[in-house]
């Protein structure tokens, strides 16, 4: 079974947090329910967030229309596309995006697995699995899960082929699906 790391696709624009206390609140989000504790955070696209003249003139270049986008621990799906996740262990949390008129929302991903297989490995050898995409997966820890993060490499959000048909299949545009390893 091949197991694929979601990204952004970067021939779109750009979501980014406001300031960078924004952006470091999620590394606080390690998969446990923030339902209670949530606070919108506000999100703008690059072109408006970034100090930096290049990358704000590059995201001028860029496609308008993301559904969804993925940077580390940052998950983002269009509010509208919610209902194609319902069965997942998820939360779909509200996030203000100024200048964007259709509503976002943080998909906080609820399952957690010791879906990567360190045993046997050194510090140097995982890094290289890692390195070079060729990552091996347990089979048995990921079960019936399309959709997870890993208990130690925490702030990547991997999935299987059939959330990313899923996510084909509602034509949610916006993620790249880097394959990163199998599991077995």
């Amino acid at each position: 079974m091949e197991i694929y790391r979601i990204e952004s696709d970067y021939a779109y624009k750009l979501l980014s947090g406001k300031d960078d206390a924004t952006i470091g609140k999620f590394y606080h989000y390690k998969g446990q329910s923030l339902v209670n504790q949530w606070e919108p955070p506000i999100f703008l696209l690059l072109e408006n967030a970034s100090k930096l003249r290049e990358e704000r003139l590059s995201e001028k270049h860029k496609k308008d229309n993301r559904d969804a986008a993925c940077h580390g621990n940052i998950f983002l799906l269009k509010e509208k596309f919610m209902s194609a996740l319902h069965s997942l262990p998820i939360q779909g949390l509200p996030v203000v995006t100024e200048g964007l008129l259709e509503k976002f929302v943080f998909i906080n991903v609820l399952t957690i697995l010791p879906a990567i297989n360190f045993e046997g490995l050194d510090y140097h050898q995982s890094m290289k699995m890692v390195k070079e995409k060729d990552i091996k997966f347990s089979r048995e820890a990921i079960s019936h899960h399309i959709l997870f993060r890993d208990q130690k490499l925490i702030n990547n959000y991997y999935c299987t082929e059939q959330f990313k048909r899923l996510i084909n299949h509602h034509a949610i545009k916006g993620l790249h699906f880097d394959k990163v390893g199998t599991a077995m």
